[in-house]
């Protein structure tokens, strides 16, 4: 049967292949958000080489974890004669090694084991007997483990950073991310779904790059219909999304719903300590922790301010699909479909805010396309709030690069070319001013323009702005 074609996980393949062929053992851990498409993969990659899958289950006991693995064995050693569960894992992985040990020939002995994080629940023994397993036999006897969870926060303290058996044995771990507009683009057009460069950008603001999200679309639908379908209809596919997220990957998902709440309410972000004052739990380490579950996972970002200390960084909301959901689908019944909100003005006004957040997702792009890769270059955020003398401003990106030049990017989401008249021209002139003067700082400071239709080219236009990037240069 031939493969399903594989968009934007390209080089993740590679690294699975080469694992595959090479000459010696070796465990990866692959890390990624629910909807990602870890397991598709994984599967598409290794298919046909699996010795061994194992998918664990949500809110299972011990018991019927077991019994999921009994199952398991049996379908891979073509009998139906393995009926009695293991008692606990390290007999679990004895069989597992006795099965791997018959089979003929010397060829590699790869294992994936999915949803890692919902086998190992608490006093379970799977993680000791796993790290036995690997020990005690695997890791001299050409094994290939692929261990995969969606609980990012989770792998990483209690596998890729274990302090136990399984410490420095993770030889490379793979963090699965959305696609980018390119790679979305690539997955619509390749699956048939027709849309225009601004449809996608329109989409993305919306889902984001969730492969699952982008796959729910159907042929011959327009982009807005699709969207209607997914998230307005009484039975779409998406409508109920939200909750899902959470409870999928927190055991304690109401704080974690809770921190999101809080940071919806301020655009710009949070910073720590503004957090702990609103946030109803204990402070601590436990708010420290769900902070940066939510990071992993891919939720919130969190961005340094310029000419400030680390706790004066910022945390906010960067999935577009929660952005989404949170403005216009939280309130139930406000908004009958997607076509009707997109006539109104508080979706147009959201598109300003939603673009610069797309553009923040793609700063590998912006750098590339400013020539600046090189130069190391760093995302910052920059709040003034403004005296007596002087009004408060915003900027919506600042790059700082290593050789000392800073971006002063501006990003406007517009219907069609943007375009700077003279007020306008003074506005972005006395903000660069304002900026140089307040930040003190003695380096250049470059004014970078991102729109998504481009800038309307006129005598203000070629007066004040040093480089110019449109959406075309966010698909790169």
């Amino acid at each position: 049967m031939q493969k399903k074609q594989l968009f934007g996980r390209q080089k993740e393949e590679k690294i699975l292949l080469d694992y595959c062929n090479a000459n010696s053992s070796e465990m990866i851990a692959v890390v990624g958000r629910r909807r990602i498409g870890k397991t598709y993969l994984i599967r598409r990659s290794l298919a046909d080489k699996l010795d061994f899958e194992m998918t664990g289950y949500q809110y299972a006991t011990k018991a019927e974890q077991l019994q999921n693995f009994i199952l398991s064995l049996s379908n891979f050693t073509n009998t139906a004669m393995i009926t009695q569960p293991p008692k606990n894992w390290l007999e679990a992985f004895h069989q597992l090694k006795q099965y791997l040990i018959q089979k003929k020939g010397n060829k590699k002995k790869i294992i994936f084991i999915d949803e890692l994080p919902w086998i190992a629940t608490s006093k379970s023994g799977f993680v000791e007997a796993l790290a036995h397993f690997w020990n005690d036999w695997a890791s001299e006897n050409n094994v290939l483990l692929v261990i995969c969870g969606s609980a990012a926060s989770w792998m990483l303290k209690n596998v890729v950073n274990n302090k136990g058996g399984l410490h420095n044995r993770i030889k490379q771990t793979l963090y699965i991310k959305p696609f980018t507009l390119n790679e979305s683009k690539q997955y619509l057009h390749g699956n048939k779904i027709k849309a225009t460069d601004s449809e996608i950008i329109q989409l993305y603001m919306t889902l984001g790059g969730v492969p699952y999200y982008l796959s729910l679309l159907e042929k011959g639908k327009s982009i807005a219909e699709n969207i209607d379908e997914l998230l307005f209809a009484n039975n779409g596919k998406l409508v109920n999304e939200y909750d899902n997220i959470f409870l999928s990957l927190f055991d304690k998902a109401s704080k974690h719903v809770e921190l999101i709440q809080i940071l919806s309410s301020k655009w710009k972000g949070f910073t720590r300590n503004e957090i702990a004052a609103l946030y109803k739990g204990t402070d601590g380490g436990t708010l420290t922790s769900m902070l940066e579950e939510l990071t992993l996972s891919g939720f919130i970002t969190k961005f340094s301010s310029f000419q400030k200390s680390a706790k004066d960084a910022l945390f906010r909301i960067t999935d577009p699909y929660l952005l989404f959901y949170i403005k216009f689908l939280r309130k139930k019944n406000i908004h009958n479909s997607f076509i009707e909100l997109m006539k109104t003005q508080s979706y147009k006004a959201w598109c300003g805010y939603a673009f610069e957040n797309l553009c923040f997702g793609h700063l590998i792009q912006i750098y590339k396309q400013l020539k600046i890769t090189k130069l190391i270059p760093i995302a910052c955020s920059y709040f003034y709030s403004g005296t007596k003398i002087t009004k408060g401003f915003q900027i919506d990106l600042l790059i700082v690069r290593s050789d000392g030049v800073i971006h002063l990017c501006e990003i406007k989401y517009y219907e069609s070319k943007f375009v700077i008249d003279k007020n306008y021209n003074n506005l972005l002139k006395q903000r660069v001013e304002n900026f140089t003067q307040i930040s003190k700082t003695k380096n250049t400071v470059f004014l970078s323009m991102i729109t998504n239709y481009g800038v309307f080219k006129n005598e203000y236009s070629k007066d004040c702005i040093d480089k110019e990037l449109s959406q075309i240069d966010l698909f790169v």
